[in-house]
């Protein structure tokens, strides 16, 4: 499972066996063999002073097949100067 990151967001309090890769901008999950459902995740702090709407995006890979991931697809702050932070959950 990854999730893509928004230019100059921070992620903090990734879930559990979560990484990331900061050159690439990417959260990192797994690989899980276990076929447990798990939630994952993390937390989007915008940079100061940004106003407006943000892309999220992630995919998820099934023995060679990869899939879109569920749930919000954008992040929006409307009040620049005041801290947002965003977390936001993926199955």
């Amino acid at each position: 499972m990854e999730e893509f990151i928004p230019v100059d967001f921070t992620v903090r309090d990734i879930s559990t066996l979560g990484t990331f890769d900061a050159p690439n901008r990417r959260i990192f999950w797994g690989p899980f063999w276990d076929g447990i459902t798990r939630t994952l995740i993390y937390t989007l702090v915008p940079p100061t002073g940004f106003n407006g709407t943000a892309p999220l995006d992630g995919a998820a890979f099934f023995f060679g097949a990869t899939a879109t991931t569920t749930g919000d697809v954008t992040v929006t702050v409307t009040e620049p100067g005041r801290r947002c932070y965003w977390r936001r959950r993926r199955w």
